[in-house]
């Protein structure tokens, strides 16, 4: 009986172990301030009709994007993947057309990125 109690000890510790690797991990490769910093300049650039800096804006967001894709694919359902995917290439086609639903699109993606991009979305 003490054998089964100590594997279990180390069973415990080594899932700690594990999740706070994985807590760091995630944290690391999840830096959510770059992304909301870029969608705000991107929302700046929109409100002033600076259309080129917009786009340059979009594009270093896209290219932020695409660099943690896989990660935030691997965080996630596939749902929030593709509604997270899907919003910021409407981002990219509002941003290009000049059109003032940049505005509801850079929002929403900054309202995404507390459930899509953190380490453990909230529910």
């Amino acid at each position: 009986m003490l054998i089964g109690a100590d594997i279990r000890r180390k069973l415990a510790f080594v899932w700690l172990v594990l999740f706070l690797l994985m807590w760091i991990a995630f944290t690391v490769c999840f830096k959510t301030g770059t992304m909301r910093s870029q969608l705000e300049a991107v929302e700046q650039a929109v409100t002033n009709k600076d259309w080129p800096r917009a786009e340059k804006e979009t594009e270093k967001f896209t290219a932020i994007y695409k660099a943690r894709k896989y990660f935030i694919a691997i965080n996630n359902s596939s749902e929030i993947n593709i509604t997270f995917n899907h919003t910021v290439e409407q981002l990219a086609i509002a941003v290009k057309n000049k059109q003032d639903s940049a505005m509801e699109y850079s929002g929403l993606l900054k309202a995404a990125l507390g459930y899509a991009v953190k380490p453990f979305a909230e529910p």
